[in-house]
């Protein structure tokens, strides 16, 4: 999916601060591709320009490895 596409479906998520517990959790590999990913990066491209290009790690928007089964 271009990244315009990204940007234009996907929608801001709160950035996790220092000390939450989701940015203490090692993430899983991502295995599963499909709409569930595209939905995740889509936000966080959306999260990204909004925060001025900070780079971020799925975590950081909330995303541990058992909220979401990629």
């Amino acid at each position: 999916m271009p990244v315009s596409e990204l940007l234009r479906l996907g929608n801001a998520r709160p950035i996790a601060r220092w000390g939450t517990s989701v940015l203490h959790t090692p993430a899983r590999p991502v295995t599963d591709f499909g709409s569930e990913l595209q939905e995740l990066l889509a936000d966080m491209f959306a999260t990204n320009t909004a925060a001025d290009g900070a780079g971020l790690a799925a975590q950081q928007v909330g995303i541990g490895p058992r909220r979401i089964h990629l």
